[in-house]
């Protein structure tokens, strides 16, 4: 293994996290949003 290897493999594995976690954040917001119009609904 040399160092450029493990550089990509840990550049892509963040940018994985990266993606999984906005994509968690997203799904979140929109759970959070609805929550509220049906609050301001009720």
């Amino acid at each position: 293994m040399n160092q450029e290897v493990l550089t990509s493999r840990a550049a892509k594995s963040s940018v994985q996290i990266g993606l999984y976690a906005a994509s968690f954040l997203a799904n979140f917001m929109k759970r959070y949003l609805l929550a509220a119009q049906n609050k301001e609904q009720c």
